[in-house]
């Protein structure tokens, strides 16, 4: 169970809810398999989607095997230089959810106090709090979700612990390259960028291993966008609508409603500050959640700081530093 919460942000967990719900769900329905609010329909060899009473977006069908390298097709803004409050995915793009209407702002300003609203959200319980790092869990979700748990950590790497690649831009390539990760994250099985410009804005399929046998393997699509600003480095990713893209075959798709990470420093430690709700699409009992998460974000944290110690990157690869093969 653990190697899932390892690799799907190192520390998403299953609600109390024991059995799955449906990805697409509006607030003032029922569960439903596909939400009403979508009119999707071949068009053109295409996928003609309509959002409510937004523009309609043609795009041509997708698969992640097989992707469409054309970068804006998605509403991205791929600019260089992106204004605080200005849209960094346009109203109209077909990625974003229905229960994302009117509650996720798409721009940096619009993220960012999403982030702090969940933050400031009364309720949360503490579970964790040694070994460098908290662990606080809101059993009443989030403002996007209510059935799953809202999970924020804390994790404080001390510079002194590290001999190499002291950055965050180094943690952001080791953790969100898709040649990178891959090389020291054994539990991934691929990642794939199918649209847009990676650490920038774009969408993300993340395939991991199963766990154990009998279990099958999971991966999750989402878009994802990675800025900097007042010396704070955030990532903020969540789930595209699910039919968008095509299902693996024996591979069950997960729903990150959220995935938030912010990455800090001072002059002695780099600070990690995550928050996730998740729905892994399996029955994750709550007393396992509290024995396996601690674990689970320590042991992650230690790969990615013995990657750091342990690899160069060079090019966008990464190679072994003081390989002891060599003469």
């Amino acid at each position: 169970m653990k190697m899932f919460f390892k690799f799907f942000g190192c520390s998403r967990a299953r609600t109390k809810h024991l059995s799955s719900v449906a990805l697409l769900k509006d607030n003032d329905t029922n569960t439903q398999k596909l939400d009403k609010s979508f009119n999707i329909q071949n068009k053109n060899n295409g996928i003609h989607i309509k959002i409510k009473s937004q523009n309609i977006y043609t795009i041509p069908e997708v698969s992640i095997d097989n992707k469409d390298n054309n970068k804006n097709l998605y509403g991205f803004n791929l600019n260089d230089d992106i204004e605080y409050d200005e849209l960094l995915l346009s109203n109209d793009s077909p990625l974003i959810c229905s229960y994302e209407i009117n509650k996720i702002k798409f721009s940096k300003k619009g993220l960012i106090e999403l982030f702090n609203e969940l933050i400031k959200l009364d309720d949360w319980k503490n579970y964790w709090k040694k070994d460098n790092f908290t662990i606080d869990i809101r059993d009443k979700g989030s403002p996007i979700n209510n059935e799953f748990y809202l999970i924020k950590t804390v994790y404080t790497l001390k510079k002194s612990e590290l001999k190499n690649n002291k950055s965050i831009e180094y943690f952001i390539k080791f953790i969100y390259g898709n040649k990178i990760r891959p090389v020291w994250d054994t539990l991934l099985k691929n990642l794939e960028i199918i649209d847009g410009e990676i650490y920038k804005n774009y969408i993300i399929n993340t395939w991991a291993k199963s766990p154990i046998f009998l279990i099958r393997e999971r991966d999750s699509v989402e878009k994802r966008f990675i800025f900097k600003t007042n010396d704070i480095t955030y990532i903020f990713s969540t789930s595209v609508p699910f039919n968008i893209f095509p299902q693996k075959k024996n591979v069950d798709r997960i729903i990150n409603y959220i995935n938030f990470f912010k990455i800090y420093e001072d002059e002695e430690n780099y600070y990690f500050f995550s928050m996730n709700q998740s729905d892994f699409k399996m029955k994750i009992p709550q007393i396992i959640l509290n024995i396996t998460l601690p674990m689970t974000i320590k042991d992650w944290y230690n790969n990615l700081k013995n990657a750091c110690n342990n690899y160069n990157i060079i090019d966008n690869k990464i190679e072994v530093i003081n390989n002891k093969d060599e003469n």
